[in-house]
């Protein structure tokens, strides 16, 4: 006959029990060892205490970002074949499209100052019928007004010094290069520098983006 209360392993462990006999199975737990965390899991873990210990605020954003974002970091972008909707089309290249949008989405809800954070897998190409590269990447923004308002002061916007002085602060020798990323404004973006290596690259976002995501700052 077909038991339709046995349907997990849990079930089939319990009817065994049953029939062998409780006062024969040893009153004994598992043992369990505590397993030490990868090198890298620590790493971000001291950066997101770090990042929190600057009055940053962390954000977990999809890893989807709608089609019109391709115009800013490449047509070649990873598109999935049956996405959840048109705005969930595109693997994220980058960490900078969540930060803007939960900026955006911030702003409708009249918050204005933001120091936000995030780190997270991107993805790109490497060729047809090929698995995507999937990299780790720390990103951050801020917007609006710098620190809390004070009588004797007047406030002041944040600017390219702020984020600037981020990255100096987590990664102390940097140096900066102009550089010409399509997503950054003109002039006021740089590529950041740990000895020879390109590490990184910050800026203020390029107009288009604003416009798009209808974000004044």
């Amino acid at each position: 006959a077909l038991r339709h209360d046995v349907t997990r392993e849990i079930d089939l462990v319990e009817e065994f029990i049953r029939i062998y006999g409780m006062d024969r199975v040893d009153p004994e737990l598992a043992t369990f060892k505590p397993i030490e965390s990868s090198s890298s899991r620590q790493g971000y873990d001291t950066l997101r205490t770090t990042l929190c210990a600057m009055g940053y605020a962390e954000v977990i954003t999809y890893s989807f970002i709608p089609p019109r974002w391709a115009e800013f970091f490449g047509r070649d972008v990873l598109e999935l074949l049956n996405p959840i909707s048109d705005e969930m089309r595109i693997m994220r290249p980058s960490i900078i499209p969540g930060l803007a949008i939960a900026i955006a989405r911030n702003k409708s809800l009249q918050t204005r100052d933001l120091s936000i954070f995030e780190i997270g897998t991107c993805f790109n190409p490497t060729g047809k019928g090929r698995l995507p590269e999937e990299r780790t990447r720390l990103g951050a923004a801020i917007t609006g007004l710098r620190g809390e308002s004070h009588w004797s002061q007047k406030p002041q916007e944040v600017d390219f010094y702020d984020i600037k002085g981020l990255a100096e602060a987590l990664l102390p020798g940097i140096t900066a290069r102009p550089s010409n990323h399509p997503f950054y404004r003109d002039g006021h973006q740089a590529d950041i520098l740990y000895g020879d290596r390109v590490a990184g690259h910050m800026g203020a976002l390029h107009p288009g983006i604003l416009a798009m995501l209808d974000i004044g700052e």
